[in-house]
């Protein structure tokens, strides 16, 4: 969280879209700090409804809240359920679009990526602000919390990379961008 040091105004959802319907649904939302001084920020903050097992297992920091009555679960950092990050992986990979009240999410391919019908997430410790995991000890999935406008440099620089065939880092193969209406 980068406004740590910073004295909070308003926290709330500018934005989300649905990964995941039903009883234990899933979103990709857009969360606006507001400070009393300065400018805003926003996050991208992946949410699952868990139930049952899954909500007894997540980290306390990773709770956002518990849900008690009729249906009883926790939500949670998204990215602690395993079909969670496949959907966003797919997203990303399909070049796909998602629309949400403000914008919308955009996959887009950069290098093209057979993926494994077997899934096996791992997951590190969160740095400062992204999140990182790994797909069956294989592929990279990094996804950078804090949102700026216009085009990120670490996209640019690994498409561009990746377009030359480069093999001294890893090779971007999709990303997900946000683009808000208008």
């Amino acid at each position: 969280f980068m406004g740590k040091a910073k004295a909070i105004r308003e926290v709330r959802f500018a934005d989300w879209v649905a990964l995941r319907r039903g009883p234990t649904p899933a979103f990709l939302t857009i969360v606006r700090v507001t400070y009393h001084e300065g400018e805003p920020d926003s996050y991208l903050v992946p949410l699952a409804l868990v139930t049952g097992d899954q909500a007894a297992e997540p980290a306390a920091a990773s709770v956002l809240t518990r849900i008690t009555g009729a249906r009883k679960g926790a939500i949670v950092d998204g990215l602690l359920d395993d079909d969670v990050c496949s959907r966003v992986l797919d997203l990303a990979t399909a070049g796909a679009v998602l629309d949400g009240r403000r914008g919308s999410l955009r996959g887009s391919v950069v290098t093209p990526l057979a993926l494994p019908e077997e899934r096996r997430w791992s997951r590190t410790s969160t740095d400062q602000s992204n999140s990182i995991l790994f797909l069956n000890d294989q592929q990279v999935l990094k996804l950078f919390r804090r949102l700026e406008r216009g085009p990120s440099p670490e996209f640019e620089v690994g498409a561009a990379l990746a377009r030359a065939s480069f093999t001294r880092t890893p090779a971007l193969r999709a990303a997900i961008q946000y683009e808000e209406a208008g």
